[in-house]
């Protein structure tokens, strides 16, 4: 088998063929053997991005209805709106909505959305939708 960084997605089928190549029959070896494989060695710069994660998620700021927002740095996770294009703020939920219906794996698991965003798609329609306010700042803020 090639030297190769793959695709995180293609990781299982790395596994599989692995378990065929190398005829290990029990799973839980070819597990750890491939963990161990695609073991990184990390530079500062990305400790400082994960650093600058963390004091913008502390970050808290109160938004209001019709005020512009953009996406904190490094803090988009969803495919919308863009990296710095700017929505605007619909509604401040009363009562935050908590995403504990989706799988405990999921990135969205225990995300808590309390706000209503609009922001106009690339085909000009406009579109609403909830996000975690944690994640987002003052447009004017952002540049």
């Amino acid at each position: 088998m090639t030297e190769s960084k793959e695709n995180p997605k293609c990781s299982a089928l790395s596994l599989l063929e692995k378990i065929d190549e190398l005829s290990i029959e029990n799973l839980s070896d070819a597990v750890v053997q491939e963990m161990q494989e695609d073991d990184e060695k990390y530079d500062d710069k990305h400790i400082d991005k994960l650093k600058l994660c963390y004091k913008n998620f502390q970050k808290r700021c109160s938004f209001q209805g019709g005020q512009i927002v953009t996406w904190k740095k490094y803090m988009r996770n969803k495919k919308l709106p863009k990296d710095r294009q700017p929505a605007i703020v619909l509604k401040i939920l009363d009562e935050p909505i908590l995403q504990d219906k989706v799988p405990l794996g999921s990135t969205y698991y225990g995300e808590v959305s309390d706000m209503v965003l609009g922001i106009f798609h690339e085909d000009g329609s406009f579109l609403t939708f909830y996000y975690d306010s944690i994640r987002f700042e003052p447009y004017e803020e952002a540049f």
